[in-house]
């Protein structure tokens, strides 16, 4: 349960670590804002590519997009220690390096980006064990546990260079939670 006066959540700011990148040095300045509750050690993720968005057309667009969520499924399921509890609250902070000409250098939605990440996280923190990423074909992990959800978003000059980091932090019950699950109930 809550309790306002032993627990907190906090913006939390921490160096850009990208082992895979072939640029040294490149994001040496730049710091990933996450949510953090109670000093929970985050899961985080880093995956690389075109971010692709809820919004499309044809089967080739799909396929891609598929594509995109289990990439994302997998990088979370690889670094979670088990299947995650469901019931749990988490703080999902998601941070966003766009290549705007790989966009056709439009403004970017962003839901119709956010969207596709949470799936393939909830699919990544909920998803049998047993079940390989590319065998998700259906999405449809229950996210509603998601309890605050923090996003950034910033622009980089190589195609190459797009990626998205994901940090995924346990979190408790917000007061307004906790009194919306109260009158679920019926005890309020």
């Amino acid at each position: 349960m809550y309790d306002a006066r032993t627990s907190k959540i906090e913006l939390k700011r921490i160096p850009f670590v990208d082992e895979e990148s072939d640029i040294k040095g490149a994001f040496e300045n730049y710091k990933i804002s996450f949510l953090n509750f109670d000093d929970d050690e985050p899961i985080r993720v880093i995956v690389h590519g075109k971010i692709m968005n809820s919004v499309g057309d044809g089967a080739k667009y799909k396929a891609k997009a598929k594509s995109w969520k289990q990439r994302i499924a997998k990088a979370v399921g690889e670094k979670r220690k088990g299947v995650q509890n469901p019931k749990m609250l988490y703080a999902i902070s998601v941070t966003m390096h766009f290549h705007p000409a790989t966009h056709g250098n439009q403004e970017l939605d962003a839901e119709n980006f956010l969207k596709p990440i949470l799936d393939a996280t909830a699919a990544g923190l909920f998803a049998d064990e047993n079940k390989k990423p590319e065998e998700l074909h259906d999405f449809r992990y229950d996210d509603s546990n998601f309890e605050n959800v923090y996003f950034d978003r910033m622009w980089v000059d190589r195609k190459q260079d797009e990626l998205i980091i994901i940090t995924i932090s346990k979190t408790a019950m917000s007061k307004e939670r906790l009194q919306f699950e109260q009158i679920k109930k019926g005890s309020l």
